[in-house]
């Protein structure tokens, strides 16, 4: 593996299909890797789609004390300090959930608010009273709206989003992320990196989905599970194992732990 190393200083690390395994644990080899990486001197930043809540539940005080990326970057909290904290306009809301109400009725639509989800119909990440019509909560504003894509939906539904917004399909092409035009998980790295004196260059980051391109395009070092979808790969700097078979790991021990 001939990757320049030498001003590598940070570690980004996605959660689901990187750090995670299928089973969402954290295996032990991967805890050892990071906490030699550590020792050495490298900074493990935290990089997920997930909020604030979900992410806390599957780490379970692992990793609380470096920076964390929610929302595939729309809020960065390093220590006590939110960062970044940049929602949707409630107006450019509530014609995307409009839009996709006019044109998707029966569709599951969800919005984070506050780190709380509510959503148009049952959910399992949805309290039994946050199942409401979303438009009622959008006084204030979402940090990112879904629409479920697993069922039969017209092909442009995603077409006519307003200008504010930027939308992401993940998870095999099941789930639209929407979140505001400006944020991505490099731009929240970057934000990171630069507080501290450095840059991109000196990141090590591991992703497996498609809201992980641009931080696996714009890292030193931009690293792919085997499982990522092709459009990550394309992008990669190296491709590992799996996220179920140690994939974070390896990288870590062959580039700075032999």
């Amino acid at each position: 593996m001939s990757l320049d190393t030498t001003i590598i200083r940070y570690i980004a690390l996605d959660l689901d299909g990187t750090l995670l395994r299928t089973d969402k644990t954290i295996s032990t080899r991967s805890r050892s890797a990071i906490q030699s990486a550590m020792e050495k001197g490298y900074k493990p930043i935290v990089a997920t789609a997930r909020p604030p809540r979900g992410a806390s539940a599957l780490l379970n005080g692992y990793l609380d004390d470096v920076p964390h990326i929610y929302y595939s970057g729309s809020l960065i909290i390093v220590g006590n300090d939110r960062i970044l904290n940049q929602t949707i306009p409630s107006e450019a809301a509530l014609e995307i959930v409009n839009h996709f109400l006019e044109h998707a009725p029966d569709t599951t639509i969800s919005v984070e608010i506050d780190d709380r989800f509510y959503s148009t119909h049952p959910h399992e990440h949805a309290l039994p009273d946050d199942v409401i019509d979303v438009r009622d909560v959008l006084d204030r504003e979402p940090i990112k709206i879904m629409l479920d894509m697993s069922g039969d939906l017209l092909p442009d539904i995603l077409s006519h989003l307003p200008k504010e917004v930027r939308h992401v399909v993940s998870d095999a092409g099941t789930l639209a992320q929407i979140s505001h035009a400006d944020i991505s998980k490099s731009d929240a790295i970057r934000r990171v990196v630069e507080a501290q004196g450095s840059d991109l260059s000196a990141v090590i980051a591991f992703g497996d989905d498609t809201n992980d391109v641009e931080m696996i395009r714009d890292a030193g070092i931009g690293v792919a599970m085997a499982n990522a979808v092709d459009s990550i790969k394309s992008v990669a700097d190296h491709i590992t194992l799996s996220n179920d078979k140690d994939g974070v790991a390896i990288t870590l021990e062959e580039l700075f732990l032999s």
